[in-house]
């Protein structure tokens, strides 16, 4: 049974670049180091803010409870739901799995998987 048919609704967001959201944002470099420096920030600072107005939309629509708002992520959507969730205090649950880029430190102490 699928989370529409369940009563929640959903909203999919695609990361700068990727799925359908390259037709109107292009990654051409990495999107770890790239502008780190510059006040616009790098691609993760302009991919929060994206969710961030998301939510913005979101708690705009009268069909929707504004005080249970919940974002769940695995990988890159992980980590972006954990940072997220931090910065923006309209979310109230959040579910990580398998985060990207959280505890780096650890990760590249691990021997490779390969």
């Amino acid at each position: 049974m699928g989370e529409c048919q369940r009563g929640y609704a959903v909203l999919q967001v695609y990361p700068r670049g990727q799925g359908i959201s390259s037709n109107y944002f292009s990654i051409n470099s990495d999107k770890l180091s790239t502008k780190l420096a510059l006040p616009e920030g790098d691609y993760y600072q302009g991919g929060y803010m994206d969710i961030i107005r998301m939510i913005g939309y979101i708690v705009t629509r009268p069909d929707i409870d504004s005080s249970r708002i919940a974002m769940v992520g695995t990988s890159q959507a992980g980590g972006i739901s954990l940072a997220v969730t931090v910065l923006d205090s309209r979310i109230k649950a959040v579910v990580a799995h398998v985060p990207y880029l959280c505890n780096a430190g650890l990760t590249v102490t691990l021997p490779s998987s390969s």
